[in-house]
């Protein structure tokens, strides 16, 4: 599915005049908070794709590839076209970049049947995170979060996701307990 995506990615780009996607080791930038008038006001070329692009590489963060759901959420908060701009085309070029380069990554999952029975030591665990203050606009912080079946011989992710707070957390603990 990932490699008809990114095809069909590439024609779109490329009916709009651009550049084919080219290969990226992460999905995601760390450092790119600066505020910059060419990246943040001019609107992005892709703000007409971007909606029907975004939506489906929602499905794949959500369902195949765990590993750019941050990065796909973060674009979600952009799709309607008045607020896509230039930094957001940079970022969608990214992500699908390093969809491209990592195709073939799977996620794996093992269930051992005995560790659920009775005397098993099969356990279901959660876990939570967030960051204080991560988005630039809004200034409120992201949560984070997955569920996993585990064993001996299991290991399973059952669901994971990451989602904007709807409120801004004054500190660390206060953001982290929103998390749970």
């Amino acid at each position: 599915y990932i490699d008809t995506f990114i095809e069909k990615a590439n024609k779109d780009f490329q009916s709009l005049g651009r550049r084919t996607i080219r290969e990226y080791d992460t999905p995601a930038l760390a450092n790119e908070s600066k505020r910059c008038a060419e990246l943040d006001d001019t609107p992005g070329v892709f703000r007409e794709l971007a909606p029907s692009i975004v939506c489906a590489l929602l499905y794949v963060a959500r369902c195949t590839r765990l590993d750019v759901l941050f990065p796909v959420c973060r674009l979600t908060r952009y799709i309607a076209a008045a607020r896509w701009m230039v930094r957001q085309d940079n970022w969608l070029y990214r992500v699908l970049g390093y969809l491209q380069r990592t195709s073939k990554m799977k996620l794996h999952y093992q269930i051992y049947p005995p560790d659920f029975e009775e005397g098993g030591n099969g356990s279901f665990e959660c876990w939570a995170d967030s960051d204080l203050g991560g988005c630039d606009l809004t200034k409120r912080s992201t949560s984070g979060g997955c569920a996993l079946l585990v064993g001996s011989k299991t290991r399973a992710l059952v669901e994971a996701h990451c989602k904007r707070q709807g409120q801004t957390g004054l500190s660390t603990p206060d953001a982290e307990t929103c998390a749970m």
